[in-house]
């Protein structure tokens, strides 16, 4: 796949941060969050359905900044389509 023929709808699906209903604030994890923010990024781990999305959007949310949020999926596995999709941003 080229920057060309890179579907438009997938770079906003891949970028769009899902919307909260209410969540609990997790008030441990977010203090141990606030420790790793300073070095740029963060990585969640687990198991699916344990509220990895869930803590990263609030957490996100809590601190009232700007984010790049972007929805890792199957088609991540060929890591050109992530540098494809940055190059697609990058022209826009």
């Amino acid at each position: 796949m080229t920057v060309s023929n890179f579907p438009s709808s997938y770079s906003s699906i891949k970028l769009t941060r899902p919307q909260l209903i209410t969540v609990y604030p997790r008030v441990r994890l977010f203090e141990m969050l606030s420790e790793i923010v300073p070095y740029g990024a963060v990585w969640i781990c687990g198991p699916a359905g344990c509220g990895k999305t869930t803590l990263a959007n609030s957490f996100i949310k809590s601190l009232n900044q700007h984010c790049i949020w972007y929805n890792v999926d199957e088609q991540d596995r060929d890591i050109s389509s992530f540098f494809i999709l940055c190059a697609k941003l990058q022209n826009n």
